[in-house]
């Protein structure tokens, strides 16, 4: 396949990664190579990803799925937040998948960390994975055990850090060691995560 072809020996993107790409978004690799070649410049000059960026591919997709209204409607929602156009321009090179994001989506996220938690937008353009995260079966759970613990004098600990916990990571820390401290804690989280069961917390 020539699109592969130009990834692979002018973008010197690997061939592995490549394909992972195409499993998740094969659509996206069928079009013309000029136009493929189009839309790999329009990522390196619209959204300003370097070519040896992890998030080339990432860019490419976003491109191949997105009309330019819907961009700058993205753009718009987030200045109206109070996001400059650098802060947007930032948030795009990081972490462009967040575009794809329904506007809802982003609207209530937007809302719960710089309205309830008070981040600026300089600090959530280049701590992406916030806005990447679930905020019903991730943000939320996590955000309510810390504000318990942080209560009742136990622990307090930075919000972003625990969000990249892994699961099993986060119970380990979060949850195990407060069991007999905050009675009902592990249910607390578990009902904020919309579950009844949480089997790592046994592994």
């Amino acid at each position: 396949n020539s699109n592969i072809a130009l990834l692979n020996d002018e973008y010197g993107v690997d061939i592995n990664v490549i394909r992972n790409s195409i499993l998740q978004h094969p659509d996206s690799y069928l079009r013309n190579t000029e136009l493929f070649r189009n839309i790999l410049v329009r990522v390196e000059e619209e959204l300003g990803i370097p070519r040896n960026s992890g998030m080339l591919l990432y860019g490419m997709h976003f491109l191949c799925t997105s009309s330019k209204k819907i961009i700058e409607s993205k753009c718009q929602l987030l200045k109206s937040f109070g996001w400059t156009e650098y802060d947007v321009s930032v948030l795009m090179r990081r972490h462009p998948p967040i575009f794809q994001m329904s506007e809802e989506n982003i609207r209530k996220k937007l809302g719960f960390l710089m309205a309830e938690l008070g981040y600026k937008p300089e600090y959530l353009a280049t701590h992406s994975v916030l806005l990447g995260s679930s905020l019903e079966k991730r943000m939320t759970p996590r955000y309510r055990v810390l504000l318990v613990l942080k209560e009742k004098g136990l622990l307090d600990y930075n919000f972003y850090t625990a969000i990249i916990k892994s699961e099993k990571q986060f119970l380990k820390i979060f949850i195990e060691p407060f069991k007999e401290d905050v009675p009902g804690l592990l249910e607390l989280y578990q009902s904020h995560k919309g579950c009844s069961n949480i089997d790592a917390i046994s592994s």
